[in-house]
Formats: C-alpha cells, sequence, structure tokens
C-alpha cells in the first residue's frame, strides 16, 4: 500500500528555481521525475481596484481609496467582510464590475489598537464572530447588535487562535497563550472550550493545559493536535479520542525538528505537516513536507517536498482545494491543489499567481474563490471555473 501511494502522489520539490511536480510515477517519495508547473488561467484572475464611491446628497458621487484592516470570509455569496481603518465592519459584494460596500456595525473594536482581530471562520449566516485580546464578540446582522464575552481573566495572556468546533450549538475553540508584552512564561498555554450566544449565555466546557508549541486544527467536531513529540485527538469536552488511531499514527510518525505549519482536511483523513530546521551549513533554513493519510488500519506518512519556505496551508470551506504559498524574493507565490475524494487525495497542482505586498488572504464560498489583499486592489481567482484533476 506504501508503494502504491507513493507512486501516486502528487509532489511538489523547490530548489533554487521553482519546478511542480504533477501525477509522477515514483518507485519511492525520494525518486522524483521534475515536469513543467501548470499555470492557472490568466484570464480567470480577476483583479479590483480597493476604491470605494459614496454619494453625497445623493447627487454627486465620489471615489476614495478603501483601506482595510482585515478581511474575513462571510457566508453571502461572492462577497468577503472587512474591517476598515475607522473600526468599522462591511460587507464587499464582487458580483459586479465595481466593488460594492454595504455598511455593517460602526466602530466594532475595543480600545486596543495595537491587537490583532481574530475572525472565526463564517458559521451561521446572521452571525459574525471575532476574537480580540480576551473578549470575543457576536455580531447579529439581522439587529446590527453585538454581545461581547469575557474569555480569559487577567492581563498576561490572550486569545491566539479561536476556531468553531460544533457550529450547531455554537461552541468555540480558544488557544489562550501568553501576550507578547508579558515577561510570565508558565511553560504551557491553555486550550478552552466554550459555548457563547445560546439564548445570549457563556458556558464554559472544558480546559487543558497544552505544551507551547501544540499546534491544533478542527476536524469533524474533533480537536486534532500536534508537535514534535506527537500527535493527539480531543473530543467535544477535551478528552483524548480515537486511541486507536492515535497511538498508530505516533507509532509512524517521521521525526520532526519545528512543525512550521499543520493542517487537516476538513472530512477526509490526511493532513499536511510542514517542518522545517537550519541547514547543516547555516545558510538558511530547510523545509520539508509530510502527506499523513490514516484512511486504512496502518496509517503512512510520505514526504512530498524539500526545499526553500512553503508557507499558510489552508483549505477551501468545501474542502476541494488546498491553497499555499512559496515565498521569492519577497513575492508570494500562491499555488492551488486540487483535492480529491480518495487516497493520496492531492491532485494537480496550478500556480494562481503572484502578490508583491500582501495584507490578507480570505475566501468566497460562493462561488468557492481565493482573494488576496494586495495594497490598493483585490486579486480574486475562481477555483470552480478550471477543471483539474
Amino acid at each position: 500500500m506504501i508503494r502504491y501511494l507513493a507512486m501516486q502522489i502528487r509532489i511538489l520539490f523547490i530548489m533554487g528555481s521553482l519546478l511542480l511536480i504533477v501525477g509522477v510515477s515514483l518507485a519511492s517519495p525520494d525518486q522524483l521525475k521534475l515536469l513543467d508547473k501548470e499555470k492557472f488561467p490568466d484570464e480567470k484572475e480577476v483583479v479590483y481596484p480597493l476604491v470605494k464611491t459614496t454619494k453625497a446628497l445623493g447627487l454627486f458621487s465620489t471615489k476614495k481609496p478603501f483601506r482595510a484592516r482585515e478581511f474575513f470570509s462571510v457566508s453571502v455569496p461572492n462577497s468577503i467582510g472587512a474591517v476598515d481603518t475607522d473600526k468599522n465592519i462591511t460587507f464587499i459584494s464582487l458580483k459586479s464590475k465595481d466593488l460594492v460596500f454595504d455598511d455593517k456595525k460602526k466602530d466594532i473594536l475595543l480600545d486596543f489598537e495595537g491587537e490583532d482581530i481574530l475572525f472565526v471562520p463564517s458559521f451561521s449566516p446572521d452571525i459574525v464572530g471575532y476574537a480580540q485580546t480576551r473578549i470575543f464578540t457576536m455580531l447579529d446582522l439581522k439587529t446590527n447588535k453585538s454581545k461581547r464575552y469575557n474569555i480569559w481573566q487577567g492581563t498576561d495572556n490572550v486569545i491566539s487562535k479561536v476556531d468553531v468546533l460544533d457550529p450547531n450549538n455554537n461552541i468555540f475553540a480558544f488557544d489562550i497563550d501568553s501576550s507578547v508584552d508579558s515577561e510570565v512564561v508558565e511553560g504551557h498555554k491553555t486550550l478552552l472550550l466554550s459555548q457563547i450566544g445560546k439564548g445570549g449565555s457563556q458556558h464554559l466546557i472544558a480546559s487543558r493545559h497544552i505544551e507551547p508549541d501544540v499546534k491544533w486544527v478542527v476536524q469533524n467536531s474533533k480537536l486534532v493536535l500536534l508537535n514534535t513529540k506527537r500527535i493527539m485527538f480531543l473530543d467535544k469536552k477535551l478528552a483524548p479520542s480515537e486511541l486507536k488511531l492515535t497511538k498508530a499514527l505516533n507509532r509512524k510518525k517521521p521525526k520532526l525538528t519545528t512543525v512550521d505549519d499543520f493542517v487537516v482536511h476538513p472530512s477526509l483523513p490526511f493532513a499536511v505537516i510542514v517542518d522545517v530546521k537550519e541547514k547543516a551549513d547555516k545558510s538558511g533554513r530547510q523545509y520539508k513536507a509530510w502527506l499523513a493519510i490514516w484512511h486504512q488500519k496502518e496509517p503512512i506518512f510520505i514526504r512530498t517536498y524539500m526545499g526553500s519556505e512553503i508557507a499558510e496551508l489552508e483549505f477551501s470551506p468545501d474542502g476541494k482545494w488546498m491553497i499555499f504559498v512559496h515565498e521569492q524574493k519577497n513575492i508570494n507565490q500562491y499555488y492551488a491543489a486540487r483535492i480529491n475524494k480518495q487516497p493520496p487525495y492531492i491532485g494537480s497542482i496550478r500556480l494562481l499567481g503572484s502578490a508583491e505586498y500582501t495584507e490578507a488572504t480570505t475566501w468566497i464560498a460562493n462561488p468557492t474563490s481565493f482573494v488576496v489583499a494586495e495594497n490598493d486592489k483585490l486579486r480574486v481567482w475562481d477555483l470552480d471555473k478550471i477543471s483539474i484533476k
């Protein structure tokens, strides 16, 4: 089975110049045949100037640059959300030639200008959820009212990540980590589950200390945790689950130096792990990407990449695509890998395009599109329009 999967895996290999390996036949994961890369059709990339048109007294229209602090995904078709520099939430429609702005909420931020705003993936057509410092806010788009929930007491820790564990029951997972300004080093961080917003209430479900280098993601209402030592699954009460699978994965797991990135497909039994270490000659860092597959009793790990930096791996909302970035000379090159329903899951890879000054990225769920905010424009790739295996 290992040899069979290795012969079908699509492999990306970058060493100096960028090459894509698609549909190769392999005797082993380390014997690679290099083929030319495929480029996403240029005509399917749409660039929108980030310009907002306003009307004065209903008579005259003026255009001015739109400056955003954050972008995020929303449930509205062909739209994204943004937080402008005046601390307002607005939805941006990309249905027409020009962007259409729909202001939703004024002055939504707390008085912590330097803190990040962490938006949760879109989980409701009527609710937008976001975290800042130790507060989680839920904005009701129907009433245009918001409610804030205090997730963590004290001043030495902040919310460093938030995700939806169970959208039907409003259960959210929070990563509570030491703040940048804190001098307290406790040797751990806290993983916390809370049910928020049902009837306006807040209920702490469970909390658990985890090691500082642990990365976690949500899959099928479970949490998957990884660091260099082990892989672990936790249920909706933060109790260990999938014990047989956990044991098998840890038995097969390759030796890792530093986990730089870690993504798990939202429904299929596979993950991609990016490991990084310093080169022996101190000339830079070397990245390795491992594909972990556990559709059968014995999981396998296949090395799919070794070279210079790849980062920012993420799956599309429908799980049909995986995006990742390769940086060359301060320019971000964005790639899309098609996800198949059968092992080894990762299919053909396309170079979407490049962005010189990426400020943010987000998704449009309908149609499935990847959006890059770059200075004064939005680059949009409609992935539903390309047909590759």
